[in-house]
């Protein structure tokens, strides 16, 4: 069959049933499955046997797993690269051991107020708060957590099962090239749009920021070789340099993590 139009996308298609798909029958698609979709996580679990023998094939020098299903005439192809899980996993947990680590660094501070406990404790949580639990203590300006554990395994299990639904033909190795090419640039521009908000108006602004950007990129890639670790490590590594700000003003250095003071005296550093 001989498709008009062939999308390839990552997140302008929202697909939350088979009624809702069939209005892409006249296209040639691949796209992937959002986890924000019930049906996501399902088909995960029913395939968690998966990784064996019967199911594996070799892409370059990476070993991925894969099983397929027919749906509301289309292909559903759920892939999972256990190399690739590795990694994830241990950046996951490498973010976690460094908050939990701040966190037990601010429970022996003192804060000027409640407010400012608050602020300063979620503040250093960065990003992972769906992890944590915290509990704050307004009289005292104390605060203590403890981990969300199964919101953590809930998390984890997930990583790295990507699901790609398609009408075409096309062989499933050839289908998982064309979705990393396309969701490596996507992955690249959702990464940078934070740092590029309305502040520029004007061409010179936006070229300006981006060049700052790609900049910033490359310095952390040059430092993850140096230091012979991931990028996303350097990345957490060093975005957890800050100093807390007080409502009066007032601020003071968070003390740096044992990663953090390592990384610093390779790169003959002092801040």
């Amino acid at each position: 069959m001989n498709y008009p139009i062939t999308e390839l996308v990552n997140s302008s298609i929202s697909i939350y049933s088979g009624d809702n798909i069939k209005h892409l029958n006249d296209f040639g698609v691949i796209t992937v499955f959002q986890p924000k979709v019930a049906m996501h996580d399902e088909i995960i679990m029913e395939n968690r046997d998966m990784k064996n023998s019967r199911n594996y094939f070799q892409y370059g020098d990476e070993t991925v797993f894969l099983r397929e299903k027919r749906m509301h005439g289309f292909r559903y192809i759920l892939f999972f690269p256990p190399y690739l899980r590795t990694n994830k996993l241990e950046s996951f947990y490498y973010a976690l051991s460094k908050n939990e680590k701040s966190l037990d660094v601010f429970k022996g501070k003192s804060f000027r107020s409640s407010k400012d406990t608050v602020k300063s404790v979620e503040e250093e949580l960065n990003g992972l708060d769906n992890f944590v639990e915290l509990q704050y203590d307004s009289k005292y300006m104390k605060f203590s957590y403890k981990l969300k554990h199964k919101a953590i395994q809930r998390k984890t299990s997930l990583f790295c099962y990507t699901i790609l639904i398609t009408n075409r033909s096309t062989a499933a190795n050839e289908l998982l090239k064309m979705y990393r090419e396309k969701d490596a640039v996507e992955k690249s521009f959702s990464h940078i749009k934070p740092h590029l908000e309305a502040f520029s108006r004007t061409e010179e602004g936006t070229r300006a920021r981006m060049f700052l950007t790609v900049l910033a990129y490359t310095l952390l890639a040059i430092i993850s070789f140096k230091l012979g670790i991931s990028y996303n490590q350097a990345l957490n590594a060093i975005s957890g340099i800050r100093e807390v700000v007080y409502s009066s003003g007032a601020h003071a250095p968070v003390e740096y993590t044992k990663e953090q003071k390592e990384i610093l005296k390779k790169l003959k550093l002092k801040l």
